[in-house]
């Protein structure tokens, strides 16, 4: 997650395993997850870890937006010009993989 994150333009704020459970032959391990980042860079990294290997799902996926301004910080000031708002996202999610069971 914090490879693909950070090569995606996301930041991690946290992230935490959640209690692995029985399905079947499988065991569902899951990993619940917050990040921050723009719009696209969000886009890429959901794309990048459900398309990768392992295989994994997004579920319960929360996006809040809020506008940040986007400027230059000079001797004390922060110099902001028109147009240079950017709309900052926090993202929260599971992250769902499956490992089989060991054989008996």
């Amino acid at each position: 997650v914090k490879r693909i994150s950070g090569s995606n333009g996301m930041e991690v704020l946290s992230t935490q395993i959640l209690p692995a459970n029985d399905e079947d032959d499988f065991i569902r391990v899951t990993l619940k997850v917050r990040m921050r980042g723009a719009l696209e860079n969000t886009v890429k990294a959901f794309h990048a870890l459900e398309t990768g290997q392992p295989y994994l799902f997004l579920d319960n996926v929360s996006i809040r937006g809020h506008a940040r301004r986007i400027g230059s910080y000079r001797k004390g000031k922060v110099n902001y010009s028109k147009g240079n708002v950017g709309q900052m996202l926090n993202v929260d999610f599971d992250l769902i993989g499956h490992m089989r069971k060991p054989s008996s």
